[in-house]
């Protein structure tokens, strides 16, 4: 799968590169990127390119924190529909749900999941691009992105107890500590992200407005599916689920037969994709799931089997493991929200 980020966002960190005194034309030329390409708002430009960009800069400036330079200075409005469907989510915990779904909207290449475990919410980022050839370009923009996308929301900065690296330690972290307002940066470590106290998650997120959120969400979910409709398996293995969710839980088999593609080729296209047949219909069932569930026309015993399961106990256990409640308390706590 080849991989690529939006023009919008590009527009962004060459506006932002350019305030470094860069020649436009000259870092344009070098990274194997045209006006043409950037003309298109819809259009792609492939993470190759960006990572040829930021090393291009780091070059000609010789200031190799740029990525978080530009994590650090963004303005989290400007991020397109993202900005508005995040800033309409009623807590953090829900727009940094969304920020993981839509990702590969502004940026692929990198997926990022929010995980809690006790008192602790650990964001991690996967890197699933081959072509990241540098991974500090395109992590360190992203983790400080983050950071900077939080602070903005909830209008305040969130501690973070501890950020982590892969790569080994710069000459230099003073840049590391003013973006992520800690010192307790590790390098060398198993992964990429960062961990902070899960009750911010349920912070509320001021002024949103929870009507505009289904508008929001309605183009953002075009523009995903466009993104991934070209050549992702992921994308077209979750419309065969989709098609087959009809009372009974899909199959891989059933799913390979009708894809015309063999189930082993299937879970290892998965794999590199960054995902699984199981985590696609748990994902497709847990949204579906508080979906209905919002709607009171439906009890929960139709749900269940509307979704696959074969009885309500097996529903509501696997429910209670998605959000930490059964499905009747998920459903009474909304009622209770809404009045």
């Amino acid at each position: 799968m080849k991989y690529s980020i939006s023009v919008g966002t590009v527009h962004l960190i060459i506006n932002f590169l350019e305030q470094y005194g860069l020649s436009r034309d000259g870092f344009l030329k070098d990274s194997r990127l045209d006006e043409s390409s950037l003309g298109d708002p819809d259009g792609r430009i492939p993470t190759i390119q960006l990572q040829a960009l930021w090393k291009k800069a780091a070059e000609q400036t010789g200031v190799d924190d740029l990525p978080l330079e530009f994590g650090m200075k963004i303005n989290p409005y400007n991020l397109g529909l993202i900005s508005y469907l995040l800033m309409n989510c009623e807590s953090l915990g829900m727009a940094l749900e969304k920020l993981c779904h839509y990702q590969d909207v502004s940026c692929a290449g990198v997926k990022t999941a929010v995980t809690t475990t006790g008192s602790r919410c650990v964001v991690n980022l996967e890197i699933l691009d081959g072509d990241i050839s540098e991974p500090a370009y395109a992590l360190n923009s992203e983790m400080a992105t983050y950071v900077t996308m939080m602070r903005g929301l909830l209008g305040e900065a969130i501690p973070l107890d501890e950020v982590y690296f892969a790569y080994p330690a710069p000459a230099n972290t003073s840049t590391f500590v003013s973006a992520f307002g800690t010192d307790n940066i590790g390098f060398n470590k198993m992964g990429y992200g960062f961990r902070f106290h899960a009750s911010w998650l349920d912070k509320k997120i001021p002024h949103a407005n929870p009507a505009l959120f289904p508008l929001f969400e309605k183009h953002l979910n075009e523009s995903l599916a466009s993104v991934q409709q070209s050549d992702s398996l992921t994308y077209k293995v979750r419309q065969e689920i989709l098609r087959l969710l009809k009372g009974e839980e899909p199959k891989l088999t059933v799913v390979a037969r009708a894809l015309g593609i063999g189930e082993r080729s299937i879970q290892l296209k998965l794999s590199e994709e960054g995902t699984s047949f199981r985590e696609l219909l748990d994902g497709i069932r847990k949204d579906l799931a508080t979906a209905h569930l919002k709607d009171n026309k439906l009890s929960t015993t139709d749900i269940s089997f509307l979704l696959g399961f074969s009885e309500p106990s097996v529903f509501s256990r696997t429910f209670k493991k998605w959000t930490g409640q059964s499905p009747n308390l998920y459903r009474r706590e909304l009622l209770h929200e809404k009045k």
